[in-house]
């Protein structure tokens, strides 16, 4: 993608590999490699690398109860010897339950972690546990 205003280039790609290993249970495996390219301003430029894993279980007819670990690393090769490379952890564990096919709710706890050698940019040595509640569907 590209954004004249900002003079801003966005490149990605993506692998996607979903296996349902029974009738009760998938999981999904991606492999994700961006990059972000600023033509006037050299050091913003990153190259980024995401490597996501999430598990499925149907827990009943109309429950599913799904686990996920996402790994992301940030190199910015224009800005590195003051950034370095900065990693993103997540973890996250959820309850999700459907009403019909267009209404469900869900629950989730979810964990993460960022490092980064930057500590006005980017969140130097972060902590976040967060619980989402979701609902999807229309009235």
């Amino acid at each position: 993608s590209f954004d004249a205003q900002s003079d801003f280039y966005f490149i990605d790609s993506q692998v996607s590999f979903l296996k349902k290993t029974s009738k009760k249970s998938n999981y999904l495996l991606k492999l994700m490699v961006a990059g972000s390219f600023y033509p006037n301003t050299n050091l913003l430029n990153t190259i980024d690398t995401v490597i996501s894993g999430n598990f499925n279980y149907l827990n009943t007819s109309k429950s599913y109860l799904i686990f996920g670990i996402d790994y992301k690393s940030i190199y910015p090769y224009k800005n590195s010897d003051v950034r370095g490379l900065e990693h993103l952890f997540d973890i996250s564990t959820g309850y999700n339950y459907y009403f019909n096919s267009s209404h469900s709710i869900g629950l989730n706890l979810q964990y993460q972690r960022k490092i980064s050698k930057d500590e006005t940019n980017f969140s130097f040595e972060q902590n976040i546990a967060s619980l989402n509640y979701s609902f999807h569907g229309g009235f």
